[in-house]
């Protein structure tokens, strides 16, 4: 083996290649990126809900000081949540939060011709147990397989 093989190179600059990609990655990104706009509490607003990819309204309660980009937002069903503002897009529409629509049949609804029976009889019902009606089918390249 010769000398140069066995010798190692020593690398002086990498710290400085380093930086001088992630300065021109930057500037790439920065592009096209923008600032978002501060949202006020109680404006109404957007949020996307993470299960169904589906943007439904909400209200700002307040802005997270814990987490610059954080907004604590109340949605439709009164949950308390925290959204990363790009999760969060302003809206014009009316945010109306929904109460529960048995509580108000509760309350006031009471039926006058039903007589009021025995706490036992209410207690005992009969459930039935019900099967899945889901109809299952095999993949397509399946379909010549024979069990």
């Amino acid at each position: 083996m010769t000398n140069k093989l066995l010798n190692a190179k020593l690398f002086n600059n990498i710290r400085e290649k380093l930086v001088e990609r992630q300065k021109v990655q930057k500037s790439y990104n920065d592009r096209t990126a923008h600032p978002l706009s501060e949202l006020k509490p109680n404006e109404n607003v957007r949020i996307l809900n993470f299960k169904d990819k589906t943007w439904g309204p909400a209200q700002v309660v307040l802005k997270d000081q814990n987490f610059p980009r954080s907004y604590i937002v109340k949605d439709v069903a009164g949950k308390i949540l925290r959204r990363n503002r790009k999760h969060i897009r302003k809206s014009n529409s009316f945010f109306e939060e929904q109460s529960d629509p048995y509580e108000y049949f509760d309350d006031t609804f009471q039926s006058p011709n039903v007589p009021q029976t025995s706490s036992q009889n209410q207690r005992t019902h009969n459930t039935v147990q019900r099967t899945s009606n889901r109809i299952r089918r095999l993949p397509r390249y399946l379909t010549d397989y024979v069990t």
